[in-house]
C-alpha cells in the first residue's frame, strides 16, 4: 500500500479513538443542569422579614423569600441604609403610601416596625404621618377625623404577641424625655387619654409585666397633678387596670386629696385592681364613708370581689 493510504489510515483511527474515549467521559459525568450546585438559602424559617408591597400592606412574614414582584428587604439591611444619604427603601415605600393616601399602608407598615422592636424607625414614620394628618400630603377627606387606625390597632392587639410588641413599644415612649411635639402629643394620648385603657384593657394577664413597669409613668404624673385637665380620670382608670398592690397604693392615696367627682372612678379602678390591698383600702373606707351613693359603690365592688 502506498505510503500515503498508510498514513492517512492511521490518522483516522486515531481520530476516531480520541474521540471514542472523549465520549465515555462524558457520559460517565453529564452536564445536567438539574444537578448542579445551587446557592444556599441561608435564611432560617424563624427569621422575620419585612415585606414591603408597592401597592399593599407590609407583612411581618417568617417565610423564605417571596417569588412575586415585590420589593423586599430584611430587617438588618434596612437598617445598615438608613444612615446612608439617600433614602432607604423604607422612606421610600412610606412616600409612595402618602403620595397614594394609602393610611391604612402606612400603619401597617409602623406596626410592622413596632411587632420588629425597631421603635425608633417606628418614630420617624410615626412623626412623618402625623405631620401629613396635620395639614400635611395626607389630606383625603377619606381620612378627616378617622378612626381607621384604632380600629387596626386594636384588631392587630387580640393577638398576645402583637399585644406585647405594642405595650413595650409605649413602655419606650413613656422613658423618653424629650419628644417632637406631635409624638409628645400622641404619648399623651396613648398613655393618659382613652387609648391607655383601650390598650391596657386589652391585656389578658399576658403582659402584666411590662403594664407595671409603667407605674413610674403615672406616679410622675400624679405626682405633678393638674385639677383641671382631662388625663386625671385616665389616669385613675390605667391605674385600675394594672392589678398590683403598688397600683391600688396609688389610688388609694388619691382618696384624700382629689375632688369629689372623681370618687367613683377612684372605686372603680379599686374594684377592677382587685388586689388585697384594694380590698382592705375599700373595706377601710365603706367603714368611714358617709356619702350613700359612695358607700353602695364600695359595697357592690366588696360584694363582686367576694368580701
Amino acid at each position: 500500500m502506498p505510503a500515503r493510504w498508510t498514513l492517512s489510515l492511521v490518522l483516522l483511527l486515531t481520530g476516531f479513538a480520541a474521540g471514542y474515549l472523549a465520549g465515555l467521559r462524558t457520559g460517565e459525568n453529564p452536564e445536567d443542569p438539574s444537578q448542579k450546585v445551587k446557592p444556599v438559602d441561608r435564611a432560617t424559617d424563624s427569621q422575620e422579614k419585612l415585606t414591603i408591597a408597592k401597592n399593599g400592606p407590609v407583612e411581618v412574614s417568617p417565610e423564605g423569600p417571596d417569588k412575586s414582584q415585590e420589593v423586599e428587604t430584611s430587617a438588618s439591611e434596612v437598617v445598615e441604609n438608613l444612615p446612608a444619604p439617600r433614602r432607604s427603601q423604607l422612606q421610600d415605600s412610606y412616600l409612595l403610601l402618602e403620595e397614594e393616601q394609602n393610611l391604612v399602608g402606612i400603619v401597617d407598615l409602623i406596626l410592622a416596625l413596632i411587632h420588629q422592636r425597631r421603635f425608633p424607625e417606628a418614630d420617624q414614620l410615626m412623626e412623618s404621618a402625623l405631620e401629613g394628618l396635620n395639614g400635611g400630603k395626607l389630606n383625603s377627606p377619606l381620612w378627616k377625623n378617622s378612626s381607621n387606625p384604632s380600629f387596626m390597632v386594636i384588631r392587630y392587639c387580640q393577638s398576645t404577641e402583637n399585644l406585647r410588641s405594642v405595650m413595650e413599644y409605649a413602655l419606650y415612649l413613656s422613658k423618653l424625655n424629650t419628644l417632637p411635639e406631635l409624638l409628645a402629643d400622641l404619648r399623651e394620648e396613648v398613655l393618659l387619654g382613652e387609648a391607655a385603657t383601650m390598650f391596657l384593657g386589652l391585656n389578658d394577664g399576658s403582659a402584666d409585666d411590662l403594664t407595671a413597669d409603667l407605674i413610674p409613668y403615672y406616679r410622675d404624673r400624679i405626682e405633678n397633678w393638674d385639677r383641671t385637665t382631662w388625663t386625671n380620670r385616665s389616669v385613675i382608670h390605667s391605674l385600675g387596670l394594672i392589678p398590683t398592690d403598688e397600683s391600688a397604693i396609688l389610688i388609694a392615696d388619691l382618696k384624700d386629696w382629689t375632688s369629689s367627682n372623681l370618687k367613683l372612678e377612684l372605686i372603680q379602678a379599686l374594684a377592677n385592681n382587685g388586689s388585697s390591698i384594694a380590698v382592705e383600702v375599700m373595706t377601710t373606707w365603706l367603714a368611714e364613708e358617709r356619702n350613700p351613693r359612695f358607700k353602695l359603690a364600695l359595697e357592690d365592688a366588696l360584694r363582686l370581689l367576694g368580701q
